[in-house]
């Protein structure tokens, strides 16, 4: 009886336990928007249009033989920055990276290698279809998320110059990196990725596709699931209080004891069950919210 009413008050806190009453939702296959933190989240209801989607610059670096063509000895520093005014602007908060390059590496282990460097890069070789290959190498989105790579030969001559567009960048990359450009209520805003979290306190708001016509982003509170929900609790809560104080019951005159009445385990776990109903609940950040805040009356 015991197991059955804790289970049931368990369960019953497991579904208010990191939720909330509000439902998020997008009238726009375009974007979506879901609660990041239950805690922060408060209301939504804007209009937003995206006029272009975050990307990751793309260099491809063309020519070669075979997966295991050797690339040349040397070094290459990868650097971030931006490339969006025509010119490299390094980036002011990411250092640069230094790859030693031996003359026995092919286009494989160097793929590897870059993707070892921990530098947010994603390298890959694609077959061009007439019998050559290219390595390329994927950036972050963002503009600011772009890479130039400078290839210093060791010896003059090895053919690693062949990977660097430090003043190539024009020829050598595919995609450039750029921002995501949308519009919030009239206020028009950029940001380097497509899954913002920090647009709306408490959501995440992912960009799918550009929309012209304004899509509408809102979340408003279910008030009847809430009921439902908080209704469960409360059931719980008074279920379990009941058969606890029958079982705790110290005895009277005309009344038995209950069988539980000396067990300090038990009575423990009653003191807790009944702070439930007089604490204050977790998961409102700095706020004290009680049950009585959400109109449940305690006694």
């Amino acid at each position: 009886e015991i197991k059955n009413a804790l289970s049931t008050l368990s369960s019953s806190i497991k579904t208010l336990k990191g939720t909330t009453s509000l439902t998020p939702s997008s009238n726009s296959t375009s974007l979506s928007i879901s609660i990041s933190d239950p805690s922060k989240a408060k209301s939504v209801d804007s209009s937003i249009t995206v006029s272009t989607l975050a990307t990751g610059q793309t260099l491809a670096f063309t020519g070669y033989s075979s997966s295991t063509a050797v690339v040349g000895a040397g070094t290459l520093t990868l650097e971030r920055g931006d490339w969006s005014s025509g010119s490299f602007v390094g980036s002011s908060t990411v250092s640069s990276k230094t790859l030693t390059v031996s003359s026995t590496d092919t286009l494989s282990s160097l793929r590897d290698n870059i993707n070892a460097l921990n530098y947010d890069l994603t390298a890959s070789i694609v077959g061009a279809g007439d019998g050559t290959f290219n390595l390329v190498v994927k950036s972050p989105t963002g503009a600011e998320n772009a890479l130039r790579i400078t290839a210093s030969e060791s010896p003059s001559g090895s053919g690693l110059s062949s990977i660097d567009n430090s003043t190539t960048n024009g020829s050598k990359q595919k995609i450039a990196g750029a921002d995501a450009s949308i519009n919030v209520d009239g206020m028009a805003l950029t940001r380097t990725t497509n899954n913002i979290t920090d647009l709306f306190e408490g959501y995440q708001v992912n960009l799918l596709a550009t929309v012209s016509s304004a899509a509408k982003l809102t979340s408003t509170v279910d008030t009847s699931t809430a009921k439902e929900n908080l209704q469960s609790f409360v059931d719980a809560i008074n279920t379990a209080r009941k058969i606890f104080d029958k079982k705790t019951f110290r005895g009277s005159s005309t009344q038995d004891a209950g069988e539980l009445a000396s067990d300090p385990v038990i009575n423990r776990v009653k003191k807790r069950i009944e702070r439930l109903t007089t604490n204050a609940l977790n998961g409102f950040g700095s706020s004290s919210v009680y049950l009585s805040n959400l109109g449940v009356r305690t006694e």
